[in-house]
């Protein structure tokens, strides 16, 4: 897991290779831990006592967690975005309209973050969550945002993260991409049909400043079976386009 880059600071490259592997394995042992990292168990050792110290990880009968810090932390950040506490009322308002999951999400290191997330009555839960990160080429929202991005940044993107197939569905050809995009900018609506998780469909649209670069994103994500339908989509497309308008107002009037 170490970087050969001269200018990485190693010592923080493993502390934040310890809260991955810990997230990942949703706790683990110091036998364990130092095995992944390929580290004397000494070392590992020496690393959590710190992080324990500093309330970043807590141990339970021999296994290690990360701590509730990591909300404070998270639920700062959320919070300091401008755009948060107006997009998600208008989630929550999506997600009672149309009985799906809706999302707020933003775009954040080439991956799309969701900040925001609320299920109708109706919605699966398919594992999305608040603080979840997603390859933008296998998400709506993340296409959406795309769209309106300038050619430089997508192109930055897909060379930091490429195309990769996350399901059989997933768009993997910079020509697919790019055609994808234009139709997105001429519907006002990007796709994600099971991309990222089988049977899985989600609708998105941008969430615009007034020099039409994108804030975030608004999307419904429901069983394909169901966000299929030719009338059930042209709903759907409605209520977002209208709700994302909204939201685009209010920034300009702020």
């Amino acid at each position: 897991m170490e970087s050969s880059n001269p200018r990485v600071i190693q010592s923080a490259e493993v502390v934040f290779d310890i809260f991955e592997v810990i997230r990942a394995n949703e706790g683990v042992t110091l036998t364990e831990l130092a095995e992944q990292l390929d580290k004397a168990p000494s070392t590992v050792h020496q690393y959590l006592t710190t992080l324990k110290r500093r309330e970043f990880v807590v141990q339970d009968q021999g296994v290690y967690q990360l701590s509730y810090r990591f909300l404070d932390f998270g639920t700062y950040e959320r919070r300091r975005n401008p755009l948060f506490e107006i997009a998600k009322k208008k989630t929550s308002y999506l997600a009672a309209e149309t009985g799906e999951r809706a999302q707020f999400s933003v775009a954040e290191h080439g991956r799309v973050i969701v900040l925001y997330t609320e299920a109708g009555d109706q919605a699966i839960h398919a594992g999305l969550r608040a603080g979840r990160r997603i390859l933008m080429h296998a998400s709506a929202a993340g296409k959406a945002i795309l769209a309106h991005s300038s050619p430089e940044r997508v192109d930055a993107i897909v060379e930091r993260h490429g195309l990769a197939p996350i399901t059989e569905n997933t768009l993997t050809t910079r020509e697919e991409l790019t055609a994808e995009l234009e139709s997105i900018r001429a519907e006002g609506v990007a796709y994600n049909d099971r991309e990222d998780t089988p049977g899985l469909r989600a609708v998105g649209t941008p969430i615009l400043d007034a020099d039409g670069r994108p804030l975030g994103a608004l999307s419904i994500s429901g069983p394909g079976h169901r966000l299929d339908n030719p009338e059930r989509d042209s709903e759907i497309r409605s209520i977002l386009r209208g709700s994302a308008n909204e939201l685009e107002l209010r920034i300009g009037y702020e």
